[in-house]
């Protein structure tokens, strides 16, 4: 009872995980504006560790997979919005970032 809560749970998770990391996945103007790629950087960041600690090097066996699977998915698609950002910015929001990562 207790593995099937936990897979149910887990196909929950990433379902709600999944809606969420799609959500600017709506481009209208082909332009960033005013926003920041920082959010998009800190949430890769966030994959890359939640997908370090679903591994079985770190946690016991594969018990942590949904993890693993959710925060995998995370990391493409962190990867393409960040990618999206970068064609879309004008040469001042990309030297701004540049700049701000360097201080």
């Amino acid at each position: 009872m207790g593995d099937k809560l936990r897979l149910a749970v887990g196909a929950i998770g990433n379902a709600a995980s999944m809606l969420l990391y799609g959500a600017p996945m709506v481009v209208r103007k082909k332009s960033t504006e005013e926003f920041s790629c920082v959010p998009y950087v800190l949430a890769l960041m966030n994959c890359f560790l939640y997908t370090w600690y679903g591994l079985p090097v770190v946690s016991n066996k594969w018990e942590n997979f949904p993890v693993v699977t959710i925060n995998g998915l995370g990391i493409l698609l962190e990867l393409c919005f960040i990618l999206i950002y970068f064609w879309f910015a004008s040469a001042r929001a990309k030297a701004s970032y540049f700049y701000a990562c360097t201080k």
